[in-house]
C-alpha cells in the first residue's frame, strides 16, 4: 500500500508471525529458500498438513522511498479470535496511527492512510 505524506511516499506492509507453522518447518528441516520456492500446496505436501496454522501476531510496517522500516507495531491476536486477515491489518494500522500519528496535528496524515488502506481493498 503507497501513502504519500508531506510530498514523500511511504509504503505499509503487513507482515505476520506464525511459531507453529515456522516449528513445522523446523521440525522437516526446510529452509526459508526452499519454502520461498515452494507453492503452498507443496509446502502442506511437505509438512504432512492439510490447513496452515493460524497467524500468532501481525506486524504493520512502514517503509520510505530507500525502503528502510521507519515505524514498526505488532499486534497479537487473542487464543479464541478466529482469525481474519482483514481484521488484523486494521488493527494493527488503527495501532500503528494511534501510536505515531495521533493528535490533531496529524489527522490528514491518518485521513491519507485510511484512503489508501480503502482504496486497496477496492482494488
Amino acid at each position: 500500500m503507497k501513502v504519500v505524506k508531506n510530498g514523500k511516499t511511504q509504503f505499509v506492509d503487513w507482515r505476520y508471525e506464525n511459531p507453529q507453522l515456522d516449528q513445522l518447518i523446523q521440525e522437516k528441516g526446510l529452509t526459508q529458500e526452499e519454502v520461498k520456492k515452494m507453492k503452498k500446496c507443496q509446502l502442506m505436501l511437505n509438512l504432512g498438513i492439510s490447513k496452515f496454522p493460524d497467524p500468532a501476531a501481525t506486524h504493520c510496517i512502514v517503509r520510505n522511498e530507500d525502503m528502510e522500516i521507519v515505524h514498526d507495531v505488532l499486534v497479537k491476536k487473542h487464543l479464541r479470535d478466529p482469525h481474519s486477515k482483514e481484521k488484523a491489518r486494521r488493527f494493527s494500522l488503527q495501532k500503528l496511527l494511534d501510536t505515531y500519528y495521533s493528535g490533531d496535528e496529524n489527522k490528514l496524515v491518518r485521513a491519507a492512510f485510511w484512503q489508501s488502506y480503502i482504496n486497496r481493498s477496492k482494488q
